[in-house]
């Protein structure tokens, strides 16, 4: 059972993750680009202020030209260090598809082991009803809270972000569990109580929000696309979970 496991959870997630990460390509990626391009644009007219022959406008279509930006006091001594990102092109390809695949393993193993636990028939609809609660419990329910954000846009702390994201999660996943499995109403009133909890005490926002940076639109758009294709990669997971299983224990019986 443990090698039919791992096997299937193997299988599905690098299945899955090169699937989604070419869907990436065409949905969400374009979408960071073009809000790179805002955030480099506003760090280009902070380098330029002071000298209006040097300013630099945004093309029609908010087509920018990356380019080197200039310390206001033209020293490099007091230019910020830059975070490690990696190059546009293959690169950023690579490791988009890297951290799918290793994704969509752990939630594999999660799915998979769940549905060992309530010995249930493994199969690809049955994988394709269990990835429904890992969409809502990982996607839908902190997504209420904590839409996905796009570089450049006003955040509060990492930590306090990361924090209230883990715990809806689990919240979440022990809400559906208590709600799905269990007849009794007291218990479907205690998994609903569990599951709104962390958004009752609400998610860490910035105190001030500034106007500056990535349009409205193109972060709502962001959220929705953002959504809507971790729908699609959760489907992947647990349909390709459920028939990987479900193949290897034929072969093995």
């Amino acid at each position: 059972m443990i090698r039919k496991l791992f096997s299937s959870a193997i299988l599905a997630g690098l299945v899955a993750g090169l699937l989604i990460s070419a869907v990436y390509q065409f949905t969400t990626v374009p979408l960071i680009l073009h809000a790179e391009s805002f955030e480099d644009f506003k760090g280009q007219e902070k380098a330029t202020l002071g000298n209006p022959e040097k300013s630099l406008h945004p093309t029609y279509h908010y087509i920018i030209v990356k380019a080197s930006i200039v310390p206001v006091h033209g020293s490099e001594k007091h230019a910020p260090e830059k975070t490690w990102a990696p190059q546009d092109g293959l690169e950023r390809i690579f490791y988009t598809t890297v951290t799918a695949i290793l994704t969509g393993i752990g939630f594999a193993l999660l799915l998979i082991s769940g549905m060992i636990m309530r010995r249930e028939k493994i199969d690809t609809k049955r994988g394709l009803l269990w990835s429904g609660g890992g969409f809502i419990a990982f996607v839908l329910a902190p997504s209420l809270g904590l839409p996905p954000e796009l570089p450049g846009m006003v955040a509060s702390d990492i930590l306090a972000r990361q924090g209230w994201w883990i715990t809806t999660a689990i919240a979440s996943i022990v809400g559906l569990w208590l709600l799905v499995f269990n007849e009794k109403i007291h218990y479907k009133i205690l998994a609903v109580i569990i599951a709104l909890t962390p958004h009752l005490v609400g998610a860490p926002h910035p105190e001030v929000l500034s106007a500056d940076g990535v349009p409205p639109e193109l972060a709502a758009q962001f959220v929705t696309v953002s959504i809507a294709v971790g729908g699609l990669f959760w489907a992947f997971i647990g349909g390709f979970s459920g028939y990987f299983y479900e193949r290897l224990e034929r072969t093995n019986s």
